[in-house]
């Protein structure tokens, strides 16, 4: 990077672009532009006198009859809302031109908003046993099992792969990447929510395994998946390479029966759909809430401390749509509609497990403790943590299929719903 100048010699204001999206846009072909030009990049970002960021880059372009180094200045306001952009070019006037030229056409495609369409997969896992065929969530997403021809289908301590497939629409593959991403990301929490599954992004660690005739030494093997099923390249029509999943049962605590298939519950569609219609403010809370709810079945998968104190911090964050009951202990006192006495498991959920767990760092369940075990007395104190734990999962299922139903109703009678029905 050269010497900091006060500014560069060209200089286009953009703080008269009100929408922080659109200045995200203008971001975004810019950078796409520039990327047909240049194979190098260097630069640095500080914050300036006047408490403004400021990005600058050094691009080394490369044209068919000349090359020079293109020098961008960046101006934005800490909350990323952008002021200007400079730029020169030194040693090239062909390459100053060109900016210039990359600049106003990024600006007129942001500001008219040019997309194209792209399909986009992304792939996750979870464990359990295999979903029960292909999901349409709508007409342009669908979530199915990557190899539909799983050979164990049943067995429910395997890891399963699906992909979450979805047309986006994007200025350039990698937009499209991030889009398809960031969406992805939102509907694998929801989905854990809805199933009571964790689904977890898959990862290309290396970890020891034993070899199938167990008398071979143990080998030290990447995780990773090489794809069996279909190479789509475009969305596919309905049941072409899988069969259609079956909706089945509700979100309510449900132990399946062995070997069942993966089933997403009957109020899935319903219930995306009225979050999607909801204001902001449910939107966020809810998808706060799965997000919380994916952290506590995958990082408490073993540790019941940590996912009995997360489920009910997932219950906190779905209390900022709540007028009324803005804390987990009503919430779940209203929605779960028990018909029996349950405020000395509201008690042990939210101060012996999640406020002692959080705030003082305890591990109400035990984890770390290793008694001997004896065949003759299981003992009481941990036959009472699984009955508890147990009760609370079933009392936090039965308050969050209360709420997705009346949120459902809600928006099935609200004036919006009923002048498109």
């Amino acid at each position: 990077m050269q010497e900091q100048h006060e500014s560069f010699k060209n200089i286009y204001p953009l703080s008269n672009i009100d929408d922080l999206a659109k200045q995200r846009l203008f971001l975004e072909y810019l950078d796409s532009a520039l990327n047909r030009y240049s194979d190098s990049l260097g630069g640095s970002n500080y914050y300036d006198d006047n408490g403004n960021y400021i990005d600058e880059s050094a691009l080394n372009i490369n044209l068919e009859n000349d090359s020079g180094t293109l020098y961008i200045r960046i101006i934005a306001h800490d909350d990323d809302r952008l002021i200007k952009i400079e730029y020169e070019s030194p040693d090239s006037e062909a390459v100053e031109k060109l900016a210039n030229a990359l600049i106003i056409e990024s600006l007129g495609n942001a500001l008219g908003a040019k997309k194209k369409e792209f399909f986009r997969r992304v792939w996750f896992c979870y464990i359990g046993e295999r979903l029960d065929g292909e999901y349409w969530l709508s007409s342009n997403v669908r979530v199915a099992p990557v190899d539909p021809e799983d050979p164990n289908p049943q067995l429910s301590r395997v890891e399963r792969y699906i992909s979450i497939d979805m047309n986006v629409e994007a200025i350039d593959v990698y937009g499209a990447i991030a889009i398809a991403n960031n969406r992805a990301n939102i509907l694998a929490a929801r989905l854990s929510l809805i199933l009571n599954i964790g689904i977890y992004s898959p990862s290309a660690e290396h970890r020891w395994t034993i070899p199938e005739d167990f008398n071979s030494a143990c080998e030290l093997r990447q995780l990773g998946y090489f794809n069996k099923g279909a190479d789509l390249s475009k969305m596919p029509r309905k049941g072409r390479f899988c069969k259609l999943g079956k909706f089945e049962h509700s979100m309510h605590f449900r132990i399946k029966y062995q070997g069942e298939s993966t089933k997403l519950p009957e109020e899935t569609r319903k219930l995306l759909g009225a979050i999607d219609k909801s204001d902001n403010r449910i939107v966020t809370a809810f998808d706060n809430c799965a997000l919380l709810y994916q952290l506590a079945l995958n990082a408490g998968r073993y540790m019941p401390t940590v996912k009995l104190s997360y489920l009910v911090a997932a219950i906190d964050a779905l209390c900022k749509a709540e007028n009324e009951f803005k804390d987990p202990s009503p919430f779940i006192r209203h929605y779960a509609s028990a018909t029996h006495n349950i405020e000395h498991l509201l008690d042990f959920m939210h101060g012996s497990v999640r406020s002692a767990h959080f705030h003082a760092g305890e591990f109400s369940f035990g984890e770390f403790e290793q008694p001997r075990r004896l065949r003759i007395y299981s003992g009481s104190s941990s036959r009472m943590s699984e009955h508890r734990l147990h009760e609370c999962i079933k009392l936090i299922r039965a308050a969050l299929a209360n709420w997705a139903a009346i949120k459902i109703e809600g928006s099935a009678r609200s004036p919006q719903a009923q002048g498109t029905s």
